[in-house]
C-alpha cells in the first residue's frame, strides 16, 4: 500500500493519518493510512502535500466521501486502509480536550465508539457517523512537526512506544542473580556524575545457579533454525537482544549499543508488526530474554573441546602430614574417585602429584598392579618422566587412583621435610597439562621456601602491623608467581589454592596463581584435621563437581555514552577488555566500574 500522509492544521494537535488505527499520544491524535513505509531517516518539520481540489476553490468546505462499513454501521477490518482516497476526512476527536466545533474549523460531536486492545495502541472500534467528520482547510494554524518522524533512524518516538520500550527493559532485562547495578537511576552528564561522587558499577555472576522458581536459561542454536551464524553487530559485535531497533520491516535493525544499522540476514528476517517489533519475538528467545546461551560454531573455537582435567597437587612436608591436611585431601579425592562424580564422564582425566623438598609424579597406567612413585630432584629445570601416564581417565583408572590415595598419607608418614618447593611443582604440572589444559587443585600447608621464586620466612614483616605500613604485606615480595600464572593462563589452566596452615605462609606473594588464572583461595588459618577436616573436604568435592565453562573468555560491552574505568575479580586481561578466564565457574563472580564517557 502507497504510503500517504496528510497533514491538518488543527485548534491544538497535529493529526498524521496511517491506516484505520488511532494512536492517542498526550492530546495528539495520530491515525494511520495503508501499511507503514515512513522513511525514519526525516527529521524536522515535515511539508505536508497540498490538499486536492475541491469544488468551490481551495477554502471551501468538501462534501464528504462515502465511509468504510464501520463508520455507516458495518464491521471495520482493522489493519487495512479505509476506502476513500485523497479527499480523505478526519476521524473524529479521541481522549485529550474536545476540539472546538464549527462548521469551518472543528470537529462536529465526538461519535461514541469503543476501543479494542489488541496489545499496541488503542483501537477504535467503529468510527462515528459522517456528521462527525469535518475539513479543516480553513484554519490559519501553522503545519505542526511530525510527532512520530524525527532525528532520523531511532530518533525520537511516540509516548506509546516509550512507554512498550519501558515495558520492555522490565520484561526482558537480565535477572539480578546474573546482572546487578550499584545504583538504580544513572547520571545523564558528566557535571551530574561529577557532583554525585557515588561509584557506578556492575557485578556479573555469568554461571549463577538459577533460583527456585525462576525459569531455566534458554538455549539459542541458530544453526539449528538455518542461520547460518550468529546474529552480531558488524561494528561493535555485541549479540541480537531484545532491545535492538528494527527498520523496513524488518530488514534492518540499529545496535542498541553503538547505533550501527546493519542488514538482517535473509534466514533470519521476518516482518515486523504494527509495533514495530519482530511478529516472531516470542518464538526466538534470543529477542524476549535478557540472558541466553548461544550454541557457538566451530569458528568461535581455537581447538575442539577438550576433555575435563583435574590435576591435584598434594603437598607432603611435615606439616601437611602432622595436620592431617594431606589425608583429609587424599580421602575426598578418594570419594570423587569411587563415585565417579567428576564431571565428564569417561572423558574426565585425573593426575596426582606431590611436592616437599622435591617432586613426585606417579604412575597410574591401568596395565599395573599398583602405582609407581618417580621423584625429581632438579628445581631448577624439572622435566616429565613420563609424559603420557601421570593424567589418566578417571573411571578407567580408578583402582589404581584409589591405592594410591589410600597409601598416601602412610608413605610420608616419617616424611620430617619442611620444605616447600611450590613454584617449581607448578611448573612441572604445568608441563604435564599445556597440551590440554584443565584445573590446576593446590594444596599448600607451608611457605614455599626452595627452589625457584622461594619466599623468607622472617618475622620482620610482623613489625609491620598496626602501623602506616601495614599494607605493605598484603604486596607480593616476588613477581615469580605472577610470571607463573601467565604460563598457565596462556594454556587454558586455572589453579585452585587450598592454604592450610599454622604459620606465616605469605599469601600476598603466592596468591597470584589463582588471582591471574580465574582459581579461588580458601585459607583455613590454624588448621587441624578434626576441627576443619569436614570443611576442607566439602569445599575441594565441590570445586571439582561445581559447572564450570572451560576454556572462557568474556567481553563486557556499553553504550555509547559510557565507558568502562576498571574490572575487578579473577581473570587475566589479556587485551584492553579481552578478560581470559580458563575454567568460568558458577561460584565466579566479576565487577567493572562505569564513568561517562566525555567523548
Amino acid at each position: 500500500n502507497k504510503l500517504e500522509r496528510h497533514r491538518r492544521a488543527l485548534s491544538d494537535p497535529a493529526v498524521v493519518l496511517k491506516g484505520s488505527l488511532l494512536v492517542s499520544l498526550g492530546g495528539r491524535i495520530a491515525a494511520v493510512l495503508g501499511a507503514l513505509k515512513a522513511d525514519r531517516g526525516m527529521s524536522g518539520v515535515m511539508t505536508p502535500p497540498p490538499p486536492p481540489a475541491m469544488a468551490g476553490g481551495p477554502m471551501q468546505s468538501a462534501t464528504p466521501p462515502p465511509l468504510p462499513a464501520a463508520a455507516t454501521g458495518g464491521q471495520q477490518q482493522f489493519g487495512m486502509p479505509p476506502q476513500g482516497g485523497p479527499g480523505m476526512v478526519q476521524p473524529p476527536s479521541v481522549g485529550g480536550v474536545p476540539p472546538p466545533s464549527g462548521p469551518a474549523g472543528g470537529y462536529g460531536q465526538q461519535g461514541s465508539g469503543s476501543f479494542m486492545n489488541h496489545g499496541g495502541p488503542p483501537v477504535p472500534a467503529a468510527f462515528g457517523s459522517q456528521s462527525d467528520f469535518a475539513s479543516h482547510q480553513g484554519s490559519n494554524l501553522p503545519p505542526q512537526p511530525n510527532q512520530l518522524l524525527s532525528g532520523g533512524f531511532g530518533g525520537a518516538q511516540t509516548e506509546a512506544r516509550d512507554e512498550q520500550r519501558m515495558a520492555d527493559s522490565a520484561e526482558f532485562s537480565s535477572p539480578p542473580h546474573f546482572v546487578r547495578c550499584s545504583v538504580s537511576k544513572f547520571p545523564n552528564s558528566v557535571s551530574v556524575r561529577s557532583k554525585t561522587k557515588m561509584p557506578i558499577g556492575m557485578y556479573f555472576q555469568p554461571l549463577a545457579p538459577v533460583p527456585a522458581g525462576c525459569p531455566e536459561v534458554p538455549t539459542v542454536n541458530f544453526n539449528a533454525v538455518g542461520v547460518s551464524t550468529v546474529v552480531r553487530c558488524k561494528r561493535c559485535r555485541s549479540y541480537i537482544n531484545p532491545f535492538v531497533i528494527w527498520d523496513q520491516n524488518g530488514r534492518k535493525w540499529q545496535c542498541n549499543m553503538c547505533g550501527y544499522v546493519g542488514d538482517t540476514p535473509q534466514t533470519y528476517y521476518c516482518h515486523l508488526d504494527d509495533t514495530m517489533r519482530r511478529a516472531d519475538r516470542y518464538e526466538r528467545p534470543e529477542l524476549v530474554n535478557g540472558t541466553v546461551d548461544f550454541i557457538a560454531p566451530a569458528e568461535y573455537m581455537v581447538r575442539p573441546p577438550q576433555p575435563p582435567v583435574f590435576m591435584f597437587l598434594l603437598e607432603s612436608t611435615y606439616q601437611a602430614v602432622a595436620s592431617g591436611a594431606l589425608a583429609t585431601a587424599a580421602a575426598a579425592i578418594k570419594e570423587l574417585v569411587e563415585g565417579q562424580s567428576f564431571p565428564g564422564g569417561e572423558r574426565a582425566l585425573v593426575g596426582i602429584m606431590t611436592y616437599d623438598s622435591s617432586i613426585h609424579f606417579y604412575n597410574l597406567n591401568s596395565r599395573l598392579s599398583q602405582p609407581q612413585m618417580l621423584v625429581v630432584s632438579d628445581l631448577e629445570d624439572p622435566f616429565l618422566p613420563l609424559p603420557d601416564d601421570i593424567l589418566v581417565p578417571a573411571q578407567e583408572c580408578g583402582t589404581q587412583l584409589s591405592q594410591l590415595l589410600t597409601n598416601l598419607p602412610e608413605m610420608f608418614q616419617q616424611s620430617r621435610s619442611n620444605e616447600s618447593c611450590l613454584a617449581a611443582a607448578v611448573k612441572a604440572a604445568w608441563m604435564a597439562m599445556k597440551h590440554v589444559g584443565g584445573k590446576l587443585m593446590i594444596c599448600a600447608s607451608t611457605i614455599p621456601s626452595v627452589g625457584p621464586s622461594a619466599l623468607k620466612s622472617t618475622k620482620e614483616n610482623l613489625r609491620l602491623l598496626n602501623t602506616d605500613r601495614e599494607i605493605e604485606m598484603l604486596k607480593p615480595t616476588v613477581e615469580g608467581y605472577k610470571e607463573l600464572a601467565g604460563e598457565l593462563t596462556r594454556v587454558q589452566i586455572t589453579a585452585e589454592m587450598f592454604l592450610t596452615t599454622s604459620m606465616y605462609m605469605d599469601v600476598a606473594s603466592i596468591s597470584p596463581l589463582a588471582r591471574y588464572t580465574g582459581g579461588d583461595i580458601r585459607y583455613y588459618p590454624g588448621f587441624r584435621a578434626d576441627v576443619q577436616g569436614e570443611k576442607l573436604r566439602a569445599e575441594l568435592q565441590h570445586v571439582c563437581t561445581r559447572d564450570v565453562g572451560w576454556e572462557a573468555v568474556m567481553r563486557v560491552r556499553v553504550s555509547k555514552g559510557w565507558k568502562i574505568t576498571n574490572f575487578y575479580g579473577h581473570m587475566f586481561v589479556r587485551s584492553r577488555d579481552l578478560l581470559v578466564v580458563p575454567n568460568c565457574h558458577e561460584d565466579q563472580t566479576f565487577s567493572i566500574t562505569l564513568e561517562p564517557d566525555a567523548d
